[in-house]
């Protein structure tokens, strides 16, 4: 009998088995992200990467080696390594009225799984015919991101599956939205999504190319300044939309929901409609468990509250950009160098919609600024930046700054 590990109370224990098997999905999930982005880049830098799983990688054990004590994944706990790690973790429930449809599976993702023929769009559930080859695929796919309990899975025939336990449904809402008012936007299409427990599965076109982030360290100066270039017509294209509510319905936060946001260490949400800057500022400065000083009130003081409010993606950050270096013809071996100056880097795709929606202007700067370090192959970032189309926010950035010391 295996030594006890852990006790969750109402759950079965932990034990060193269900640590080990744990232990192998983890293993297999980060040595899949390290070999995606050396294949894709066999000079890529990924100290980022390996920062990331330092945090990551105990708590993904640890939430694995508890669905793995709670049965709730119906694996079974044996000497033998899985064959693949999306087996068990990742499965969907077979049974019937196990899988909810939160968003109509699309006709791509339907063909995929033999069900396009006589399939109802609008249907609750998901068949158990359709759960089990969904489950063969996926088990199939190859793993090309993770962090903490979210995957994104390639799928073939350019498909993704976005596994989580805590997918914000913003993410789909935001991104059909975007689809539907900005169509020619370089994004991610939502092809479906499926809800089973704690798990949701958000089906996406893939996003082609590489991560900005894997590439940016290797790029000339010149490449970085056409990625700003690119960058700013895109979010100038996203800036430009009018508001379609009435001056009387307008809101701060989720183009659908009107959720407000504000993510740091953690995610804080409004409890209550933004209608307003001001509203905002208030939102932004509410911290019921801390304490608000005269020189917190100063700083709310002198916050402004007539900036426009904009379309704003909320998290600028190059993992969440896709770009594709295409190699430029010479026209003489003289004019060739070397292939990061011969390559031609194009944006694109931009993904992770989840904290999207209309904030004031500068919040796309802050926020752009506030997701790099000072160090680090990604430390030039910010002079990089497409300010044409978002602007440039000092004072703001610098007030945003104090608000975050203080939240702590």
């Amino acid at each position: 009998m295996p030594d006890k590990v852990n006790l969750i109370e109402g759950m079965r224990p932990v034990t060193h088995d269900h640590l080990r098997e744990a232990r192998v999905i983890a293993n297999q999930v980060t040595l899949s992200q390290l070999t995606s982005m050396v294949k894709n880049n066999s000079a890529a830098d990924i100290s980022d990467l390996l920062k990331r799983e330092s945090t990551s990688y105990p708590d993904l054990v640890g939430s694995l080696a508890t669905s793995f004590a709670s049965g709730s994944n119906d694996t079974t706990i044996n000497s033998d390594p899985l064959p693949s790690v999306a087996t068990g973790l990742l499965d969907l429930p077979v049974e019937v009225s196990a899988i909810t449809v939160i968003q109509s599976l699309s006709p791509s993702i339907l063909t995929l799984v033999n069900a396009d023929q006589g399939y109802e769009g609008d249907q609750e559930y998901l068949s158990t015919d359709m759960a089990v080859i969904l489950n063969q695929i996926i088990r199939g796919g190859e793993i090309l991101f993770q962090l903490h309990n979210a995957f994104v899975i390639s799928i073939g025939h350019g498909h993704v599956v976005k596994i989580a336990t805590s997918l914000d449904p913003n993410h789909i809402e935001n991104t059909q939205y975007l689809t539907t008012h900005i169509p020619e936007l370089p994004i991610p299409r939502c092809l479906g999504a499926l809800r089973s427990g704690q798990w949701t599965y958000s089906f996406m076109s893939q996003a082609l190319g590489v991560t900005l982030e894997s590439v940016w360290p290797e790029l000339s100066t010149a490449q970085k300044i056409s990625v700003q270039e690119q960058l700013g017509n895109h979010l100038q294209l996203l800036r430009s939309q009018p508001h379609l509510k009435s001056e009387s319905e307008v809101y701060l936060g989720s183009f659908v929901s009107g959720v407000c946001k504000d993510s740091r260490r953690m995610q804080r949400v409004s409890s209550k409609p933004v209608r307003t800057e001001a509203d905002f500022n208030d939102f932004l400065f509410y911290a019921p468990r801390k304490t608000v000083t005269p020189w917190v009130e100063r700083i709310r003081s002198v916050m402004r509250d007539d900036h426009r409010i904009v379309m704003t993606h909320g998290d600028l950050h190059p993992r969440n950009i896709m770009v594709i270096l295409e190699t430029a013809k010479s026209s003489t071996s003289e004019e060739k160098t070397t292939q990061t100056r011969e390559s031609v880097v194009r944006v694109s795709s931009i993904l992770d919609w989840e904290t999207a929606g209309w904030y004031p202007e500068y919040w796309e700067f802050i926020k752009a600024m506030n997701t790099i370090g000072a160090r680090g192959p990604l430390s030039d970032w910010s002079d990089f930046l497409p300010t044409k189309a978002i602007g440039c926010f000092p004072v703001e950035y610098s007030l945003d700054h104090l608000l975050d010391q203080w939240l702590g």
